[in-house]
């Protein structure tokens, strides 16, 4: 595993990290890399019962997925978050092999013990 940077990191330098171990995620917060742990069960059930109930509402006026890759801010941030909105004219914005710039539409956090204030 990499050390930990004495400096913020960039987007660029985020994603030359090494691969985490099995399960586990980075997301960029405020230039410092920060190892996520994977969902239990009952956190992705939630996620995806959340994801079945936002399709069936957003219909075809956009993109509902879990575990969304975005950056909120250009530099030194990505996140993933666990359910998110994307109207379609933004998601088809994407350039492939990007991420989505800003934040979606909407975003659900679902909460677990790993959660803090932060």
């Amino acid at each position: 595993m990499a050390s930990p940077p004495t400096r913020l990191m960039s987007f660029e330098e985020f994603e030359q990290l090494p691969e985490t171990p099995r399960g586990f995620r980075y997301e960029l917060r405020h230039g410092e890399p920060v190892q996520m742990p994977p969902p239990n069960r009952t956190h992705y059930l939630v996620q995806r019962r959340l994801r079945q109930y936002l399709e069936k509402a957003a219909g075809s006026t956009g993109e509902v997925d879990i575990e969304m890759p975005f950056r909120p801010l250009p530099e030194r941030e990505y996140w993933q978050a666990d359910v998110a909105f994307v109207s379609r004219t933004r998601w088809d914005q994407i350039p492939d092999e990007r991420h989505l710039d800003g934040a979606p539409d909407l975003v659900v956090e679902v909460l677990s013990p790993s959660n803090t204030a932060a």
